[in-house]
């Protein structure tokens, strides 16, 4: 017996440490790619509260299924692919709707271009998260938000209307629930939705440099009609833009039409051997049987998972040691502790998601204060720019009231220096006068005093003759 004991520790050693490594290499495969199904499905059926107060199948703008890159997409997919680009918030019209994280920013104007392709002119979006908001459902513009995008479900080149004039083309977004058609025409569209530019410019990738400045758009709008070129797709219609041309006796260049190709993914987007790649999913249905689906989907652990525990638990029930029973007993509790994972990761999703709806409507609120308090000091600065502006103009009738008051004194001291001045001119005159006659006087009585005494010497002469 003792001969066969190290060969016996040697065998139940070998078989002790094969049992574990099998033990570890299944722990691994139950864990090792958990997060990649949480990743790709953001918060997918675990809180969906946010937009259920959002019914997308009633506008125009939220068409369900297109063709695509056989890629399912569904709101919960543009949430969660969206979301490290900006903000989703709720607005009392069309329920939940997502902010770009990017300033001065205005749809279909900003870090993009012009193209045409087989769909017509479509546009070239240079961000990472533009293949979602430029070609699904429409944008809209809020005082408090600015612009925002509502989700849709119908692909298209781009969902602007198109405008022209002798020399300029102007594009807008279409807000929610605008449709275009026979009766559309540029006064459906707000003003500060325009872009306009010079028509020799359509189509370079620096259009951004020839924007005509908005203070001009409302005279230009007066002198443009819009361009009814459209397209059916789904329920509705696309403006394919101006007639290729049309384009190219305004720019002097040809245009070329480039193959819109169907990407796998927004990494593989972009232009090639004359193909425009564009990242085009297709929709998971419609968005109310996206969300129940989603519900199922989270909930539990995956088939293949669970089916690869009963085997292992079955196959590890061939021996009878006492060493290899312990082994089965941790692996029959594995398919435990991968449900309690995937309950604590559930869980720690919906945390995440509250803190993030939370932090959302804290910031909302903080806008709405901030907007709030800025609304008071504008009505604070404007009240006493009035108050002011009451004290100036009370002070400016004050000092005319004294100006007019001391002018007419000045007058009245002018009159009274003129009238003393007239009467020592008339007192002079009369003394003048006076003197005058006086001397006349004197000198007409030295002339009777002397005729006198010459008539008595005469007369003298006389008597003595």
């Amino acid at each position: 017996m003792k001969k066969y004991l190290p060969s016996l520790l040697i065998l139940f050693t070998g078989a002790t440490i094969a049992l574990g490594c099998n033990s570890i290499a299944y722990a691994q495969g139950d864990y090792g790619n958990y997060d990649n199904g949480y990743d790709n499905n953001y918060d997918n059926g675990n809180n969906n509260s946010y937009d259920n107060s959002y019914d997308y199948n009633n506008n125009n703008y939220d068409q369900s299924g297109n063709g695509g890159a056989g890629v399912q997409i569904s709101f919960n997919d543009f949430y969660s692919q969206l979301a490290p680009y900006g903000r989703w918030v709720m607005d009392p019209n069309y329920g939940r709707v997502w902010i770009a994280n990017v300033r001065n920013f205005q749809p279909y104007s900003t870090n993009g271009y012009w193209t045409y392709t087989n769909y017509g002119w479509t546009w070239v979006s240079n961000y990472n998260w533009g293949w979602a908001p430029f070609h699904y459902g429409r944008w809209g513009f809020s005082n408090i938000n600015g612009w925002f995008w509502v989700p849709g479900y119908e692909w298209g080149p781009a969902w602007v209307g198109w405008s022209s004039n002798a020399d300029m083309y102007g594009w807008a977004p279409l807000a929610p629930g605008t449709s275009i058609g026979v009766s559309f025409s540029i006064g459906s569209i707000p003003i500060n939705f325009w872009t306009f530019m010079p028509r020799r410019y359509l189509g370079y990738h620096n259009i951004h440099n020839y924007y005509i400045p908005r203070n001009r758009y409302r005279s230009i709008i007066r002198r443009s009609n819009i361009i009814s070129n459209y397209r059916s797709v789904g329920r509705g219609h696309y403006a394919l833009g101006p007639q290729p041309r049309e384009v190219s006796r305004s720019t002097g260049r040809a245009v070329r039409s480039t193959r819109i190709v169907n990407a796998t993914s927004t990494r593989n987007t972009g232009v090639r051997n004359n193909e425009l790649h564009m990242y085009r999913p297709a929709v998971r249905g419609n968005s109310s049987n996206t969300r129940s689906r989603g519900n199922v989907r989270s909930s539990g652990t995956t088939p293949t998972r669970s089916n690869s525990n009963v085997q292992r638990s079955s196959g590890a029930t061939r021996s009878t040691a006492p060493t290899r029973s312990n082994t089965n007993t941790r692996k029959t509790t594995t398919p435990i502790r991968t449900q309690r994972a995937t309950t604590t990761q559930q869980r720690a999703a919906q945390q995440r998601a509250t803190q993030q709806r939370a932090a959302q409507e804290r910031s909302t609120q903080q806008r709405a204060s901030q907007q709030r308090a800025a609304q008071q000091r504008a009505a604070e600065q404007r009240a006493s720019q009035q108050r002011a502006t009451q004290q100036r103009a009370a002070q400016q009738k004050a000092a005319q009231q004294r100006a007019t008051q001391q002018r007419a004194a000045q007058q009245r001291a002018t009159q009274q220096r003129a009238e003393r001045a007239t009467q020592r001119a008339r007192q002079q005159q009369t003394q003048r006068a006076e003197r005058t006659q006086q001397r006349v006087e004197r000198v007409q009585q030295r002339s009777n005093t002397r005729s006198n005494g010459s008539s008595s010497q005469s007369r003298k002469a006389t008597r003595s003759r």
